[in-house]
């Protein structure tokens, strides 16, 4: 009675503390549900708790794991009506995020935690909170941030504590925790004799071999028989047409060669070199350059962006800071320790790392370079080695992807000068764009489209998740890959049955896919 007595008395107490942060964390109209159920966690421990000198942090971290655990299917509530300008609210864009990068917002602005104090509350890495809280706090003031989180939780409509409800709640997962102790205890000898029995088949299993596959869904045979979702959340082109979201469309001057698409802005470059910025809230085009060469890249955040200056004579790299509307330039003679060949441009700029270091190469000369961006640190140009005949593909935030032709990816981290092989991959094509920065979309010799695991070296006993998507086998593989979230990803495929082409998305779960946007001309998915 002492351990109900005093739970029930500290649910009166803090409730409205607790459902105001439960409210910045999923939103009013869950925020009930979300503090009775972390309430409910909570007394399973409350005996350690009670007696801790900061009852309040330790149930907040309850309250706060239980919302990030949240998947993405049941945090898609309703979304609150549009402004009436059509530009989302920071209230809107907070409400869009997904669970974990919402909760890591808050418990950033709100509670003021640190990175650290944040990643042990999650149970994940620091670089990993960091790459959460980029989902926001890019080019949005900290301080109307904070302020926004504050308003909010104070105009709460807070009811009255329901102690008795979370009391009956507590009861009943204690005894679901006894049921299941009594449980594992009966098992425990057919456990044994199992764990026995499989010990043959481990021994048998090939060192190197990845793990069996998650149950998936059947692929049909061709394309046109995926069913049909919603629209895409990432942009794309059809001829001049731009969508950059359902009902929202903007028509160019001329159809684009490629489109970058970051935080907040769409880059769209045209055959002619012209590079234009569309804000993806407005759909206002500005035009950033008249002449360039090749791609565009940008860093992780979307802060920086980056090309090949059009013209003729030396290779000049252009990195504008997107927000400051600043554009910087860095010439090859000055930074590439190499000479240009006659009549073609050599140079290709990769990408842009997390830590804010431009990857460029020289591919006919199997020669790579990095520095720093200008408000990165030194920006000191150095030779990338450990490349050996493998050519730069990709660079994403989890590191830089190598080619080793015709069908060896190599992925992995620069310590200094030198590449670091942390894991690899044999595929006919494979794209690391994962926002988790640890698993690969690729397709295997047959053609089938597949996401698993990365392969990391030194654990080679460790089968990898792998999950075939309910795709046809395909002779062209994919288009292009792009995330929606972390569950979801879209791909550009064709067959005979979708010889223009179709976006679908695919669940990377359950490997379900279903047609998100069908193409009758020639279109484009933003990178």
């Amino acid at each position: 009675m002492d351990r109900d007595e005093s739970f029930t008395a500290y649910v009166a107490a803090r409730w409205s503390m607790l459902y105001r942060l439960a409210t910045l964390l999923v939103g009013e109209e869950d925020a009930d549900e979300l503090a009775q159920e972390a309430l409910a966690r909570a007394y399973l421990r409350w005996p350690e708790i009670r007696e801790h000198t900061a009852t309040d942090d330790l149930v907040k971290q309850v309250l706060a794991a239980t919302a990030a655990a949240r998947s993405t299917a049941s945090a898609m509530a309703p979304q609150p009506p549009p402004a009436v300008s059509g530009r989302p609210t920071l209230a809107e864009e907070i409400s869009r995020l997904l669970p974990r990068q919402r909760t890591v917002l808050v418990l950033r602005h709100y509670e003021l935690l640190s990175d650290a104090e944040i990643a042990g509350i999650l149970r994940c890495s620091e670089d990993t909170v960091r790459a959460d809280s980029l989902a926001l706090e890019t080019g949005v003031d900290r301080s109307d941030l904070r302020d926004e989180l504050v308003r909010t939780a104070h105009d709460a409509d807070v009811p009255l504590p329901p102690t008795a409800a979370v009391l009956v709640r507590g009861h009943r997962a204690r005894r679901r925790r006894v049921r299941r102790g009594l449980g594992w205890a009966g098992a425990t000898a057919v456990v044994v004799l199992a764990g026995l029995a499989l010990v043959n088949l481990v021994q048998a299993r090939t060192a190197d071999g990845p793990g069996p596959a998650r149950p998936s869904v059947t692929a049909p045979r061709f394309l046109s028989m995926l069913p049909s979702g919603k629209e895409p959340r990432i942009a794309y082109s059809v001829g001049r047409s731009l969508h950059l979201g359902p009902g929202h469309d903007v028509i160019l001057g001329e159809a684009p060669a490629a489109l970058l698409q970051t935080l907040h802005w769409l880059f769209v470059t045209t055959l002619s070199g012209q590079i234009s910025r569309v804000d993806l809230r407005t759909g206002a085009i500005t035009i950033v350059t008249a002449s360039s060469r090749g791609e565009l890249v940008t860093d992780p955040a979307g802060v920086h962006v980056a090309w090949l200056a059009g013209g003729s004579g030396p290779a000049v790299v252009v990195v504008e800071t997107v927000d400051a509307e600043q554009a910087v330039l860095i010439s090859d003679q000055q930074r590439f320790p190499a000479k240009p060949r006659c009549c073609d441009n050599p140079f290709v700029v990769n990408g842009m790392t997390g830590n804010g270091e431009v990857i460029a190469s020289q591919p006919a000369a199997n020669r790579a370079w990095a520095w720093a961006t200008p408000d990165g640190g030194a920006n000191q140009v150095h030779d990338i080695i450990g490349l050996g005949n493998g050519l730069i593909s990709d660079v994403t935030a989890a590191g830089v992807v190598v080619q080793y032709p015709p069908s060896h990816f190599a992925f992995g981290v620069l310590q200094g000068d030198t590449f670091l092989v942390r894991g690899e991959i044999n595929a006919r094509q494979a794209d690391f764009g994962d926002p988790l920065g640890h698993r690969v979309v690729y397709a295997d010799a047959e053609g089938e489209i597949h996401v698993r695991e990365a392969i990391s070296r030194g654990r080679s006993r460790r089968g990898t998740q792998d999950v075939r998507l309910a795709l046809p086998a395909l002779d062209a593989g994919f288009s292009a890959a792009r995330w929606e979230d972390t569950d979801h990803v879209l791909l550009d495929v064709s067959d005979a049955s979708a010889p223009d082409g179709l976006l679908v998305r695919c669940d990377v779960q359950t490997g379900a896919c279903e047609v998100a946007a069908k193409f009758t001309a020639p279109h484009l998915l933003a990178r």
